[in-house]
């Protein structure tokens, strides 16, 4: 009697853990999409739009893509999306379409972390934020006080395991700045970054396009640029399997200039 008990119970064992192998085998893995949301923007208004995460997934990164002489001001995680403040000065109507990464088949979430600096007039100032220890970086973001192109964000990029924002303010006036990094816990993680590099062409829009290595997950992108280009694309592309980031800036006529666009990518 006991044998068979003790026949039983190892078959029993083996039946779980064959169970337990199946089931991780047939696990669905982790994915990112991507999704967009499109709105006119009237002349001569400012306008906070927004993009959002379909229901079981998280948001972690997002971004904008213009269409007309628009400047952003905002750029940022809201609820489970992408939100992204903008204004229209010229005296037509313009159009701007939001993204945001969504992260699918995790269980984790996202937080957002954020810290804030005056930058004085005529000065540059750097500021940045850490994600919490247990949480690692996927993407960041921005709030600035000026609606219009006189307060230039000139990098946008992860830093260690945060964000950081290096503003300049080309006003004579005091400006205020808050930088956002958002952050993923609840998984075991880790991101890095992509970097993708160009020359600007005066008057020819010029794009980077960073992607994720394969097995990394495209979470968030950043830039950096000389003070002269203007951004007016920064979004993730999908590309049907082949996602990237993509940055385009716009040059005035004048030299070529070198700019870098990045791409933040998550390990599982």
């Amino acid at each position: 009697m006991f044998t068979k008990n003790r026949i039983f119970i190892s078959f029993a064992i083996l039946l779980l853990a064959l169970m337990l192998m199946a089931a991780n085998s047939m696990a669905i893995p982790p994915s990112i999409s991507i999704v967009q949301q499109t709105n006119l923007l009237l002349a001569g208004q400012t306008g906070s739009f927004s993009a959002l995460c379909p229901v079981g997934s998280v948001v972690t990164g997002g971004g904008a893509e213009f269409m007309g002489d628009l400047y952003w001001y905002g750029s940022y995680k809201s609820g489970n999306g992408w939100q992204v403040r903008a204004s229209n000065p010229t005296a037509v109507n313009g159009q701007i379409t939001v993204y945001a990464t969504c992260l699918h088949d995790t269980r984790g979430s996202t937080s957002q972390e954020k810290d804030g600096a005056i930058v004085a007039p005529d000065s540059l100032e750097t500021v940045s934020v850490e994600c919490p220890v247990g949480s690692v970086l996927v993407s960041g973001g921005f709030y600035l006080s000026s609606n219009d192109n006189s307060v230039k964000i000139i990098a946008s990029r992860k830093q260690a395991n945060g964000w950081m924002l290096a503003v300049q303010n080309l006003t004579n006036q005091k400006q205020s700045l808050r930088v956002f990094a958002t952050c993923l816990s609840g998984v075991d993680a880790k991101s890095y970054e992509a970097v993708d590099s160009d020359n600007s062409v005066p008057v020819v829009p010029v794009s980077t396009a960073p992607s994720c290595a394969a097995g990394g997950l495209l979470t968030g992108g950043g830039y950096k640029i000389p003070l002269a280009l203007d951004v007016f694309m920064h979004f993730p592309f999908d590309g049907g399997g082949f996602n990237f980031w993509q940055t385009t800036v716009w040059e005035e006529p004048g030299p070529s200039l070198y700019f870098e666009g990045y791409a933040v990518c998550l390990t599982l």
